[in-house]
């Protein structure tokens, strides 16, 4: 018969419990499924796989936490990214706008000195006329 180690299953590693379990199903097999073997093996394999499950169980539990420390990490920094990204939007539409009321100011000051030049030059053409006129006249 197979030795069972103490405190089996909690103390025994996963490759230890299958192996109690695989001899242990070994032996039933062996016997013919003898009722007597199976009613005393039975509940030993039971423990054995109830005890895989509780591991295999409490790994996924694990696994899951730390999924979720990541997800809740990765939420923050998309969370500051879109924050940021908000803020460049912002300071982007902002410097737009006075780079289009510069432009403005600028036409309307080209347009002011050409309408000054161009008032200038009527009255130097209009002197000179005149000057012309003048020394024609003489």
């Amino acid at each position: 018969m197979a030795r069972i180690p103490l405190n089996y299953p909690t103390d025994s590693s996963n490759e230890k419990i299958i192996e109690v379990i695989n001899e242990l199903s070994r032996e039933i097999i062996d016997s013919g499924a003898n009722i007597n073997l199976v009613l005393q093996l039975s509940p030993v394999i039971s423990l054995g796989q109830i005890e895989l499950q509780k591991r295999i169980l409490e790994n996924n539990r694990n696994i899951t936490s730390d999924l979720h420390t990541e997800v809740s990490k990765l939420s923050k920094i998309t969370e500051q990214n879109s924050i940021s990204s908000k803020k460049y939007a912002r300071a982007s539409t902002l410097i737009s706008i006075m780079a289009l009321t510069i432009s403005f100011i600028a036409l309307g000051i080209s347009i002011y000195f050409s309408i000054q030049d161009n008032k200038e030059t009527e009255q130097w053409r209009s002197e000179e006329i005149n000057l012309l006129q003048n020394i024609l006249k003489k």
